[in-house]
């Protein structure tokens, strides 16, 4: 009796070195990843030609202009755009002048601040230290108009700072000599001034980059093309031109697509635009058309109205286009597989799933693919209500990959 309980006992024994050895390694070293919902974005990513509605102004800026209007500003049929000087020292001076203007401006801003008006200081130096990061922001992008801003800004936050802790400054003799200064610069200027007025009603653009007229607006508008080749159209730049008046609100992104991407796009469904070297953001827009080109190419036209400085510097290049938004489970592709591998020539419609880790045992869970993609997929978060909802994966189930 005592050997049978001792063969029991050693085959028991055997059995547990044998699962602790084979089995459990291999239970354990199964990599995981925890399933948790995010949003997916489904986005074509190519390259584009920008084109506007646009009229340059053919008028020699000449040996110095200053500028009325910023880039991107709105303006008017007959507005003034810019002053054009006989010579550079006269338009040197004229922007000198408008410097003071603005000084003068701001010290006179700062002055009106009421001590009861100061927040707390802890509130001005978080909005410093904001204001400091945009005009970084702003440096990298050679925007130097928000630098500026910016900086004015700060000196008011800076101001401010001081009257908190109870001093306040006295502006007046500044601007006293900043205003005998401008006096003495308005008197230096020799030469007489030619004020140029926007033939059109539009939005100004201080520059030419020579692809205005290798287009049609009205053609891209119309889809009356059957050739497009960004690379080789032919740029006509003007340097000394005044600049130019772009006429239209809305634009139009060309852009190749591939026949997969062209499946995936119709005429009139809505998306949004981004540009990543120009305005970071999501711009709404609409699919113009898709068009077969005679070369074989596909290309599609997309409408955006969003106007931006940022906009009008850029003209081609890498856009995004995000044409779909998805939740639920990201998981690699290489969890993903079939219940039962031999049945699927039998029973095409087997279920599919990926396998959890449960403590040292492993189960099949189903999945509801609601997007795929080359490497992952996005599978529906199931209803905790729904019949069978336990047979599918939910938050925190250790995915084996």
């Amino acid at each position: 009796m005592k050997k049978r309980w001792l063969v029991v006992v050693l085959c028991l024994g055997a059995i547990g070195c044998f699962f602790y050895n084979f089995c459990l390694p291999k239970i354990c070293l199964h990599k995981t990843e925890p399933a948790e919902c995010m949003f997916v974005e489904e986005i074509i990513k190519t390259d584009g030609f920008l084109v506007f509605d646009e009229t340059v102004i053919d008028v020699n800026k000449g040996a110095g202009a200053v500028y009325r209007l910023n880039d991107g500003e709105k303006v008017s049929k007959g507005g003034i755009i810019a002053d054009i000087y006989e010579n550079t020292n006269d338009a040197d001076i004229e922007k000198q002048i408008e410097d003071i203007d603005e000084d003068i401006k701001l010290m006179e801003s700062i002055s009106k601040t009421e001590a009861c008006d100061v927040r707390k200081p802890d509130v001005i130096d978080s909005e410093i230290n904001k204001t400091i990061i945009e005009m970084q922001v702003s440096l990298t992008k050679s925007n130097y108009q928000d630098v500026f801003q910016r900086r004015n800004e700060l000196l008011k936050l800076m101001s401010e700072k001081k009257m908190s802790n109870g001093k306040k400054e006295d502006f007046t003799t500044k601007i006293d000599n900043l205003a005998e200064e401008k006096k003495s610069l308005e008197a230096s200027i020799s030469g007489k001034k030619q004020s140029f007025l926007s033939p059109f009603a539009g939005y100004f653009v201080s520059f030419s980059d020579g692809y205005e007229n290798s287009i049609s607006y009205n053609d891209i508008k119309k889809s009356n093309f059957k050739n497009f080749d960004a690379e080789n159209l032919k740029v006509n730049k003007k340097d000394k031109c005044l600049g130019k008046i772009i006429t239209s609100g809305d634009w139009y992104m060309v852009c190749k697509i591939s026949e997969d991407e062209k499946q995936k796009l119709k005429k009139g469904m809505e998306c949004q635009i981004k540009i990543p070297s120009a305005d970071n953001r999501d711009m709404p827009c609409t699919v113009n058309d898709l068009i077969s080109l005679d070369s074989g190419e596909n290309i599609a036209v997309i409408c955006c109205n969003y106007i931006s400085r940022e906009i009008f510097s850029f003209r081609k290049g890498e856009i995004h286009l995000k044409i779909g938004e998805y939740y639920g489970y990201k998981l690699k592709k290489s969890a993903v597989h079939y219940k039962d591998l031999e049945d699927i020539e039998q029973n095409p419609c087997n279920l599919i799933g990926v396998s959890v880790k449960y403590g040292n045992s492993v189960m099949f869970k189903r999945i509801n693919i609601i997007y795929s993609e080359a490497e992952f997929v996005v599978v529906s978060e199931s209803d905790p209500d729904e019949e069978n909802s336990d047979q599918y994966i939910k938050r925190g189930d250790e995915i084996i990959v």
